[in-house]
């Protein structure tokens, strides 16, 4: 089914950069691998990661949320190429040196935020610790006064019709 997918954008590509008219439109047209890289991870993330971060949360398997949102971030890195040095360093931090439950990055690519999923007794010496070890971090690889916030939330409910 995958494979069908991949020729039906192959020829959709095709057709789409045959008239392109100049060397720079042709550059601005994503490949057909980088299409097919970006519905592969759509459909993991919907028919995958997201149904199992949901039935790992309903059993208190934290750990299986874990993964599952490791996966999700590796494929954000690899599949939609969009993360940005600091997204990356701030998950891998939080998760391999901090210790997190689950830690990805999200937003529109190129920048934006990460969120990591703790215990609540540690949320305060976590955000304080991972605060100093992403600014050591930006000062090793000479990154100069990054802009950046830490910052505690508790889930809420998603949003309903009333």
């Amino acid at each position: 089914r995958l494979e069908d997918l991949k020729k039906d954008i192959q020829e959709k590509y095709r057709m789409k950069n045959k008239g392109a008219e100049t060397e720079d439109q042709r550059k601005l047209s994503f490949t057909c691998e980088a299409i097919l890289s970006r519905v592969q991870q759509f459909v993991i993330e919907s028919y995958k990661i997201i149904p199992g971060v949901i039935d790992a949360l309903k059993k208190n398997d934290l750990k299986t949320v874990g993964d599952f949102v490791d996966l999700s971030q590796r494929m954000a890195e690899m599949n939609l190429r969009n993360q940005v040095p600091e997204t990356v360093e701030l998950a891998r931090i939080a998760r391999h040196k901090l210790h997190a439950i689950a830690s990805s990055a999200f937003g529109g690519g190129f920048g934006g935020s990460v969120w990591s999923l703790v215990e609540k007794k540690r949320e305060e010496q976590f955000r304080d610790h991972w605060r100093n070890a992403f600014l050591e971090w930006c000062r090793s690889n000479r990154r100069e006064n990054p802009e950046c916030q830490f910052f505690s939330c508790r889930p809420q409910p998603g949003a309903y019709i009333i």
